[in-house]
């Protein structure tokens, strides 16, 4: 880099001369040495000022593109991650799954066949053997999900009660009568549709999602519950 310089610097004021010394160092100067050979150094001219202006206000206009790319990025990367964040740790949704998660693991300590709905009729069945996995993963989920902050538990242990409640097979099977009623003309079925809708009401059966969840499987003997 010292050379480069010196280089310059003589070039700005005259010739270049270049020799080595007895030891073989080499040597660069504006005057050939007195005695020894030299060798006239022919140097590209540099960048006149106006060239060196326009180089800096790309070089400057470079950096500040490139500031803006990463300051883009950045933000958008930030938006992301608040997205992601929202779409987990939202409320609402958060209470929803922690709920969903509780009430599928009561399910599963139950010793009843466990089974989730598929097209239509179709049940699949969880095997025992799977049961511990899944209990597993439910586990993880609520760890997730679910919050130590008394109220937000609270919140979340209510849902979880009312998709409980309402995904009994007592309510499961109801539900299904009831669907299957609707699609009947209105004339023929509007009064079995009403007794069916009022026992919905007296079993606690919440309308809620069945589809895509464990769910107990168990014959039931459809009485009103006895008034305490």
């Amino acid at each position: 880099m010292l050379i480069a310089l010196l280089v310059a610097l003589l070039f700005a004021i005259g010739a270049v001369y270049k020799w080595v010394d007895k030891e073989g160092k080499v040597h660069y100067s504006d005057k050939p040495p007195p005695g020894q050979a030299a060798e006239a150094v022919t140097v590209a001219p540099g960048p006149t000022a106006e060239q060196q202006r326009q180089a800096q206000a790309r070089l400057q206009a470079l950096q500040e593109s490139s500031q803006r790319e990463t300051a883009t990025r950045a933000t958008e990367r930030a938006q992301q991650q608040s997205a992601q964040r929202s779409e987990v740790l939202e409320a609402p949704l958060a209470v929803q799954v922690c709920a969903d998660a509780m009430a599928q693991r009561m399910t599963l300590d139950l010793q009843m066949p466990i089974y989730r709905r598929g097209g239509g009729s179709k049940r699949v069945y969880l095997a025992d053997a799977d049961r511990p996995a899944e209990k597993q993963r439910l586990d993880e989920t609520i760890a997730t999900f679910c919050s130590d902050d008394p109220a937000a538990r609270a919140a979340q242990e209510r849902r979880s009660l009312e998709l409980s409640l309402g995904r009994r097979p007592v309510c499961v099977e109801l539900r299904d009568a009831l669907d299957e009623l609707k699609a009947r003309p209105a004339r023929e079925s509007a009064e079995q549709v009403q007794r069916l809708t009022e026992r919905l009401d007296t079993y606690r059966c919440y309308p809620v999602p069945i589809e895509q969840v464990w769910l107990a499987q168990q014959a039931y003997e459809l009485r009103a519950p006895r008034d305490e």
